[in-house]
């Protein structure tokens, strides 16, 4: 009898660890995306979770872009909370985002139309480089970064022909390109300018300790970094003029003129005209599509609430997106453009690298 008890506790036991285990298995989450994902990709569960940390290459800390991207990432965290992890990475600027981009140390980047091409031909800056790995997603729209020539406040040069002979300020890049367009068109001897590669900050210290005679930086208008020197030690934009834009413009046509307002720096009352070349966000071939789709979704559904983040960022919207598109769409971005309208077919898909 005692035997009798103990196989049949035994017994008892066995099947209350097997229900127990039913019960357990069937509440985990299922792999995959399994059910329903929330209206607006509200409600993120853990089956949803990307694990994958993506890096975006923005500009210095402070900078548009750095600025930008930071609120784009909070729009993105809310939008889908727990699902992406996003790390901002500062970079100098166009080129070396594009790179960073092509190399896979990171998956988005800002890059000018000039850039953007060679980047994806693995030419010029960028011979060397494994070449098509980058992917259109949209053009950044209103000014582009304004190519400012500033100069200290009781300077006595007047146009750019004065750079002659001087010491400069730039940030290494496509900054050093544009300036060197600039000098090279107003027929200025390269090898007479003593350039010095430097933060923004930095050249912005030179110009008010007299130890610079120039600086050059592109950043969308108005730039914080020079609203403040405006403000501290005072500061003079150089007019670089709508003949020597309108030449600028003929020989290298990726190129348009800005035309930065008087009084958008203090103590520069009157329009300066300058030029520079759209910028556009940029992505690897290999993120996932729908990471692309999700983030596209939330990025260019309302530019108001770009604008909040940065007034020029008003200027990212789906009218503009495709505007002077150079290299192929990733293709999260084709299906939200064909989801809007805004497409039927991406007409570069069979664009090939030519190096």
């Amino acid at each position: 009898m005692k035997k009798f008890k103990r196989i049949l506790a035994l017994g008892l036991a066995a099947l209350l660890a097997l229900a127990m285990f039913g019960c357990s298995n069937s509440a985990a989450p299922s792999g995959g995306n399994g059910g329903e994902t929330p209206s607006g990709g509200a409600q993120a569960t853990p089956a949803q979770t990307d694990s994958r940390t993506y890096h975006i290459a923005t500009g210095a800390l402070g900078a548009y872009n750095y600025t930008l991207y930071a609120g784009v990432s909070d729009l993105i965290e809310k939008e889908y909370p727990g699902k992406y992890k996003i790390s901002l990475d500062a970079a100098t600027g166009s080129t070396e985002m594009a790179r960073l981009v092509m190399m896979g140390d990171a998956d988005f980047g800002t890059s000018s139309l000039d850039d953007i091409i060679d980047a994806f031909n693995g030419v010029g800056e960028f011979e060397g480089l494994p070449s098509g790995q980058l992917r259109f997603l949209y053009n950044t729209g209103g000014s582009g970064p304004t190519c400012h020539v500033f100069l200290p406040k009781d300077s006595e040069i007047t146009d750019v022909s004065g750079l002659a002979g001087k010491r400069i300020g730039v940030t290494a890049g496509y900054m050093d390109k544009y300036m060197r367009i600039m000098l090279r068109v107003a027929g200025v001897d390269e090898n007479s300018v003593e350039v010095s590669y430097l933060s923004i900050s930095d050249i912005c210290n030179g110009i008010q300790d007299g130890t610079l005679d120039a600086g050059f930086y592109s950043s969308p208008h108005p730039f914080t970094s020079l609203t403040d020197l405006s403000v501290t030690a005072g500061m003079k934009l150089l007019n670089v003029g709508d003949e020597l834009v309108d030449e600028i413009i003929a020989q290298y046509p990726f190129m348009h003129k800005v035309v930065v307002p008087g009084g958008t720096y203090q103590g520069n009352d009157e329009d300066v005209v300058t030029f520079t070349a759209y910028t556009c966000w940029v992505c690897r071939a290999d993120v996932p599509e729908e990471t692309v789709y999700e983030w596209l979704s939330v990025i260019l559904a309302d530019s108001e609430r770009l604008a909040a983040i940065h007034p020029n960022a008003g200027n990212i919207k789906l009218e503009t997106a495709l505007e002077d598109r150079n290299i192929p769409l990733h293709p999260g971005a084709l299906k939200y453009y064909q989801e809007q309208g805004s497409i039927t077919s991406d007409d570069l898909a069979d664009l090939k690298p030519t190096n």
